[in-house]
């Protein structure tokens, strides 16, 4: 669904701007779409994204931060840290038939916007995430 990929990258633009702007993310929503056109169905499904984001902010730090594994989440860039917090609030709160394709998109969104080697850390920290929730620790 081409819907979900441009969402998923706005969602990633929106959570961007929020954090290096340090505005409220109901602010930075609307700016965002102010300025660029979308079909509704994308604004939507970026919208569900950012308000399920919104909602369970603290377990998505936590998560993150998890995934991680020794390394502070304040540490990576700020591309890299809104490309997985967008991965995670879909991936860990919203019930998606095609993850590998999720995934896939996410991936690219790095390729895209991240240097080279921030590309294989989000590929990695992903890949673990979605490895978890497949096979959850007793």
């Amino acid at each position: 669904m081409i819907h979900r990929k441009r969402s998923r990258r706005d969602a990633f633009l929106i959570l961007y701007q929020w954090e290096v702007s340090g505005e409220d993310l109901e602010q930075v929503f609307e700016s965002f779409y102010r300025c660029f056109k979308a079909h509704s169905e994308r604004r939507r499904y970026s919208k569900m994204l950012i308000r399920l984001f919104k909602e369970n902010i603290e377990s998505v730090e936590k998560k993150l931060a998890e995934s991680l594994i020794e390394r502070d989440p304040m540490g990576i860039g700020s591309i890299e840290r809104a490309i997985l917090r967008v991965a995670i609030t879909e991936l860990g709160f919203k019930k998606i038939s095609k993850v590998d394709k999720a995934v896939g998109d996410y991936i690219k969104l790095a390729s895209r916007y991240a240097d080279s080697g921030q590309v294989k850390l989000v590929s990695g920290v992903l890949m673990g995430f979605v490895r978890r929730l497949s096979f959850p620790e007793p």
